[in-house]
């Protein structure tokens, strides 16, 4: 998979991707057209279905998983993908961490900061009590 960080202008896309957001838009000469953002793990990417109603292009909604064959574009300083195809992906095509955004943290050393940080509370809920008790 190409995640969408190493994505750059020019490529060629033929990915799955997870459809964050997806709204139906009309060009200033009236066209229909899609925007779409896509997002995997290390981002997020504006795209562009210009032919909505092309045989291409498979009925897909939001937080769904999308295979997508498209070309990165540059507009207006930022990527954009101009999706030509997307078939909604099937279970078991794709894993679901790749698409959501995670931490570069060590999650064990976290828990274990997490752990301490609660034992601190508690000792220091059981000294006050006990302390207004006595």
């Amino acid at each position: 998979m190409k995640f969408i960080k190493d994505l750059h202008e020019g490529d060629r896309v033929s990915d799955i991707y997870m459809v964050k957001s997806k709204s139906a838009a009309t060009t200033k000469n009236g066209k229909n057209y899609e925007n779409v953002t896509l997002q995997d793990k290390t981002g997020t990417i504006d795209c562009k279905v210009w032919e909505p109603n092309d045989p291409g292009i498979d009925d897909f909604d939001k937080l769904d998983y999308v295979e997508i064959h498209g070309e990165v574009v540059a507009f207006n300083n930022n990527l954009q993908l101009n999706i030509r195809r997307a078939r909604k992906a099937r279970e078991g095509e794709y894993v679901p961490g790749d698409y959501l955004p995670m931490s570069s943290k060590d999650i064990e050393e976290m828990y274990g900061e997490l752990k301490a940080l609660i034992e601190s509370i508690e000792i220091l809920h059981t000294r006050r009590f006990f302390g207004e008790c006595s």
